[in-house]
C-alpha cells in the first residue's frame, strides 16, 4: 500500500481501501465535482474541431511479459489506456480520463504487465495530483496516495510486485525496479518489442516491421478514437463493486 499524504477533504470516488488486493480504492473517471460549475476551456471535453487535435501515444513494454499498456493522448487533456497483446498483437481499449494531466515520464508497468502506476494532476478535481497504481486498461486504482504538488509521484515496481513511490527527490528506488517512462513516445517514436521485432509510432499510428525489409504493417490506428464511458473493472464485490455501480452513472 502507498503511503497516504494529507489532502483537505475525501470525495465520494475515494473508497477505504479492503482486503482484496483488486478493490476500488479511487476512480478519477468518476469525480464527483469535476464538471460542477467549471469552465470548459475547449480542449479537454473530446468535441472534434476545438483545442490541440494531435493525438500522442506512449507505449510501456512489461519487462518479462509480452504485454504492453499504451496511453493515448488527445485533446490535449483526454487520455485513454490500453493494453497490447504482442503475441497475438490484440489491443484492447479501456477506459478513458477526461480534464487530467497524465505524466507519462513518471508512470511504470508491473514486469508482467498486470498492473501500471501513473501520476496524474486534475486541476478542477477534488484532489489536485495523485499517483495511483491500477489494472491495465482501466485507469480506476487499485492503491492511491494523493499529493499537493507535481514535484513528486509516480514511482516503480519491483520484480516481485511491490511498488515503490517517489515521494520526493530524496527518494532513492532499490535495485532492480521497472523502468520509469515509456520506451515509445513522441520523442522516441522507435523501439524493439518483446518478440524482438521492430515497432514505431507515427501519430496516434502503432506499426510493428512485417517480414519484408523496410516495410511496416500498421498495428491500430487510435487517430480515429472518440471518448466514451467505461466502467471500473469487475471487483469481487464490497465497496468497491459499490463504487462501481456509483460509477456507471456518473463517469
Amino acid at each position: 500500500m502507498m503511503a497516504d499524504h494529507d489532502h483537505a477533504e475525501t470525495p465520494d470516488s475515494v473508497v477505504e481501501a479492503g482486503e482484496d488486493d483488486d478493490e476500488i480504492v479511487y476512480d478519477p473517471t468518476i469525480a464527483a465535482d469535476e464538471d460542477d460549475g467549471e469552465q470548459n476551456d475547449g480542449d479537454d471535453d473530446g468535441t472534434p474541431g476545438k483545442g490541440d487535435p494531435l493525438v500522442r501515444l506512449y507505449v510501456f513494454l512489461a519487462q518479462e511479459a509480452h504485454r504492453a499498456v499504451i496511453l493515448r493522448r488527445g485533446p490535449s487533456r483526454v487520455w485513454m489506456m490500453a493494453t497490447w497483446n504482442v503475441d497475438t498483437d490484440e489491443i484492447q481499449r479501456g477506459q478513458w480520463l477526461k480534464k487530467a494531466q497524465v505524466y507519462p515520464e513518471k508512470c511504470s508497468v508491473a514486469i508482467d504487465g498486470s498492473r501500471f502506476a501513473y501520476f496524474c494532476v486534475k486541476p478542477h478535481g477534488a484532489i489536485f495530483a495523485f499517483t495511483a497504481v491500477s489494472q491495465p486498461p482501466y485507469w480506476t486504482a487499485q492503491h492511491f496516495s494523493p499529493h499537493t504538488n507535481t514535484f513528486a509521484g509516480g514511482g516503480a515496481f519491483s520484480p516481485n510486485g511491490t511498488f515503490h513511490e517517489l515521494l520526493d527527490h530524496r527518494t532513492v528506488l532499490p535495485p532492480g525496479v521497472t523502468a520509469i517512462g515509456p520506451q515509445l513516445d513522441p520523442t522516441h517514436t522507435e523501439a524493439v518489442d518483446q518478440r524482438g521485432r521492430a515497432v514505431r509510432i507515427d501519430g496516434g499510428k502503432l506499426y510493428v516491421a512485417s517480414a519484408a525489409p523496410d516495410e511496416w504493417r500498421l498495428l491500430s490506428d487510435f487517430t480515429p478514437d472518440e471518448f466514451v464511458n467505461v466502467a471500473p473493472p469487475p471487483q469481487r464485490g464490497g465497496r468497491g463493486a459499490a463504487a462501481r455501480r456509483r460509477g456507471a452513472n456518473r463517469t
